[in-house]
């Protein structure tokens, strides 16, 4: 979001105001869901790794990586590539 802001010349509040006015959601919570879809995608269709999926995806561990999927899909990628 600071990046961001710097970018667009903004405050990172103001940006982040108006990402959530038009969007009804928080730049942060936005990048996540973005990061999770991408993961859900190679949990289907690849056999890489927890761990790989989660690098790949931009999360900072894999523990990061299942503990963000499960507050969004409400399971573990383990159990969702399963399903």
């Amino acid at each position: 979001v600071n990046m961001l802001g710097e970018k667009m010349h903004t405050s990172t509040y103001y940006l982040s105001k108006l990402f959530k006015e038009k969007y009804g959601i928080s730049i942060p919570d936005y990048i996540s869901q973005t990061r999770i879809r991408s993961a859900k995608e190679d949990l289907k269709s690849t056999s890489k790794t927890i761990k790989q999926i989660a690098e790949e995806n931009g999360f900072l561990s894999s523990t990061v990586f299942i503990n963000t999927f499960k507050k969004w899909e409400g399971i573990t990628p383990g159990i969702y590539r399963k399903l």
